[in-house]
């Protein structure tokens, strides 16, 4: 059962900003990939080095900033 009824973009970004509350407490990193991420090759040797330098990691959304620039907080949560 999705968690907000009829509201699909709503429930995943419940999914995506509370996986303490939906996985088991025995996993020590989660990793959200949305769905337009192709996994080409693995990232496990990605995830653990950038959690060596902190307890969170978040893609830079400015990387392309020829498509998808999106900087400010306001325009994040648009997208």
């Amino acid at each position: 059962k999705a968690p907000v009824i009829n509201d699909n973009t709503r429930s995943n970004r419940w999914y995506k900003i509370l996986p303490h509350k939906h996985l088991p407490k025995t996993c020590e990193i989660s990793v959200y990939i949305d769905a337009n991420i192709w996994i080409l090759k693995d990232i496990n040797g990605l995830i653990q080095g950038k959690m060596k330098l902190a307890k969170m990691a978040s893609f830079d959304h400015n990387q392309n900033s020829n498509v998808d620039q999106r900087n400010c907080i306001y325009l994040e949560y648009k997208a």
